[in-house]
């Protein structure tokens, strides 16, 4: 099994040399490859990655393309049996990819998967998956009711969206899964 982990970025060196230091200190079980797109940065993110992490591969473009067409650009050259497209902004303490990828393997129904995703201070991220974030949504990840209106109102549509923990910790599936860290 082998992974490819794709990370885009604009002008995130500091979010950036967070993440690969993570993933450093808690590599997936695995061969894997880190794939980074310098989406045209003036920073120097990218160029400090090189010296630091010489085993990342680094691309560059001569302008920003945006962060869909990185991605692309990014999977056109990754060849790894499983893909990871992650945000430079994220981080964690442990192996986070051996366990997603070994639910995979033995369920191949499973055609992406994603971890649950903790903002510090704030809690679970919930428009991380199944609806797409509006003002709505983003106000209720900052308040404390998603839980307790999903005990109200289980059935309502507009609040079925609102997981509560519970629904994460048991491995709760979800319509879609959006592009922070997917597999």
């Amino acid at each position: 099994m082998s992974l490819d982990i794709l990370i885009p970025v604009y002008n995130g060196k500091n979010h950036l040399l967070r993440l690969l230091n993570a993933l450093k200190e808690s590599p997936p079980e695995m061969e894997y490859r880190i794939y980074l797109f310098d989406n045209n940065s003036s920073d120097g993110g990218a160029k400090l990655v090189e010296s630091m992490y010489p085993e990342v591969v680094v691309i560059y473009s001569q302008r920003n393309l945006g962060y869909g067409a990185a991605l692309n650009r990014l999977i056109e050259v990754s060849n790894g049996e499983y893909l990871c497209t992650m945000n430079t902004d994220i981080y964690f303490d442990t192996d986070v990819f051996t366990p997603l990828l070994n639910k995979m393997e033995e369920d191949k129904r499973i055609l992406g998967i994603a971890p649950v995703l903790v903002m510090p201070g704030k809690g679970i991220v919930s428009t991380a998956g199944d609806i797409f974030p509006n003002l709505w949504t983003f106000l209720v990840e900052f308040l404390p009711v998603a839980e307790m209106v999903n005990r109200v109102l289980p059935g309502f549509r507009l609040w079925s969206s609102l997981k509560p923990y519970s629904f994460y910790k048991k491995g709760g599936y979800v319509n879609h899964i959006e592009g922070s860290f997917v597999l």
